[in-house]
Order: C-alpha cells, then sequence, then structure tokens
C-alpha cells in the first residue's frame, strides 16, 4: 500500500486522541465527486454506508480508487483520505494561482462543470486543440493565431482555415509574391479542391488595387493585374489554389475568401 506519510500518523493511537480521529483509518471504494470537492466513498467494512471525505492536499482520486479514511469523533461521516492503494494520485499536491506549481498529468473538472477564464494560452508552437469526447479534432488555435476547423486543424492555411470532409473555407492574406513561383493557398492532398472553387479575392502592387470574384475548377486560372503586376490565381490539377506574379515587376498581395468542394 502507497499511502501519505500522515497515515503512519493516523494509526497511532495517541495522535488519533490528540486529532480527535476515532479509530484507525478504513477502506473504502471512491464513488464520486462534490462541487465542494469532497469525495464520496462507500466504506468497505460490515456497518458499510457512504460517508464524504476530503482529499489530503488537494490530490483527485478516481472513481474506483481504493483510499484509506480517517474519521473524526464528532462527525463519523465525514472524513480525511489520507492516501490510496498503490499508484498514489501523480497531480502536484496545489495548483496555484500564480502558476508555480504544473499538472503533470491530465485533470478532469468532472461532468457538469464549468472552467471561466479571461484567456487560454497554449503552451508552446503547437497551438491549442478542443476535441470532442473521442478525441476527434474540432478547432486548433495554430501558432500565430491561425485557427483550424475540423479536419484542418492540424495545419490551417490562414487566419481561418474549415474542412468537413466533403468541403472546406478559406480566409488568407499573402505578402510578398513576386515570382513565378507559386504560393500554396491550399494544398494538394487531404481537404483540397476536387470538383471546384467559388472566391473573393482583392489584390495589389502596394499602390493599385484590384479584385473581383469567380470558380476555378481543377486546372483553371485567372489573373488580376494591379498596378506594375499581374497576379495569377491557379487551381492545378491535381486540386491545389495557389498564387504567382504572372507578370510585371514589384511584390505583390492578396486577400482571399474562398469555399469548395
Amino acid at each position: 500500500m502507497s499511502t501519505s506519510p500522515l497515515f503512519e500518523l493516523a494509526t497511532d493511537g495517541e495522535f488519533r486522541l490528540l486529532a480527535g480521529f476515532t479509530s484507525p483509518p478504513r477502506p473504502g471504494v471512491v464513488t464520486g465527486h462534490l462541487p465542494s470537492g469532497q469525495v464520496t466513498v462507500a466504506l468497505d467494512e460490515s456497518d458499510g454506508g457512504e460517508a464524504t471525505a476530503w482529499p489530503l492536499n488537494g490530490w483527485y482520486y478516481a472513481p474506483g480508487a481504493v483510499v484509506y479514511v480517517a474519521f473524526a469523533a464528532d462527525n463519523p461521516q465525514s472524513g480525511i483520505i489520507l492516501g490510496a492503494k498503490a499508484p498514489l494520485p501523480t497531480l502536484s499536491a496545489y495548483l496555484r494561482r500564480d502558476g508555480t506549481t504544473p499538472l503533470s498529468a491530465d485533470w478532469d473538472v468532472g461532468a457538469g462543470r464549468r472552467l471561466r477564464l479571461g484567456e487560454l494560452q497554449a503552451r508552446d508552437s503547437g497551438g491549442v486543440l478542443l476535441t470532442d469526447d473521442d478525441g476527434t479534432a474540432g478547432i486548433r488555435v495554430a501558432d500565430g493565431g491561425r485557427v483550424g476547423i475540423g479536419s484542418a486543424a492540424s495545419a490551417p492555411q490562414g487566419m481561418l482555415h474549415a474542412h468537413d470532409g466533403l468541403g472546406g473555407m478559406l480566409c488568407v492574406s499573402v505578402s510578398g509574391i513576386n515570382s513565378a513561383t507559386p504560393r500554396v493557398l491550399v494544398p494538394d492532398g487531404s481537404g483540397d479542391i476536387v470538383r471546384g472553387v467559388a472566391y473573393l479575392t482583392v489584390v495589389s502592387d502596394g499602390t493599385v488595387s484590384n479584385g473581383g470574384s469567380g470558380v476555378l475548377t481543377p486546372g483553371s486560372s485567372q489573373d488580376y493585374p494591379a498596378g506594375t503586376l499581374s497576379l495569377r490565381l491557379s487551381c492545378s490539377a491535381g486540386g491545389a489554389l495557389t498564387v504567382h506574379r504572372q507578370s510585371g515587376t514589384g511584390s505583390g498581395s492578396l486577400a482571399l475568401l474562398g469555399v469548395w468542394l
């Protein structure tokens, strides 16, 4: 059995007398969690019954965990959980508001509970991912604030990129378009354009702007002149959407909103 060091004290008769405990720790099985932070425990003894107990040090004990509870003399139905059958909980003892004690395991706040906060920040450049109960990706806020939804959550190509396995949507802007080398807006592969893409776009050479809307099918393209250059928006035969400088000089930029099948 693995327990808190205080378990040894709680089994000592003199300590129990001083602390007001009535008896040695009693075994039980965790059955649930209360909004107060207490745990409900089904006691594994002849008199049985269910009791409530405060987890020592604020540890989290999952339902079904075998625990050991010490009870106060003046309230035999409310106690303190001193430890559990191995392994011990893996979370840090306390979650401090300044973040100095990070979680070291998953944190289950319980069904029907809420997290209220002003800001949720990613811990690294991998972003923050929201999934359903099966772990299927729903929404990711990626590095740079880009948002991916559904199957586009793994690698959003613009500020907003969504795909549900059939159709997609993209809101993206690109600058520094200064050569014939294609800049990829929608990559070839999973989630690319199969039937066609409808779009609304604005292009500029930094001084003069132009824009328009249209539909591209795989293998087609459309040119948009703006001042000293012309940008070509292309949908490849493989389903990728790209833009490059078709002619002229200087550097161009593009903003585009597109939906596709």
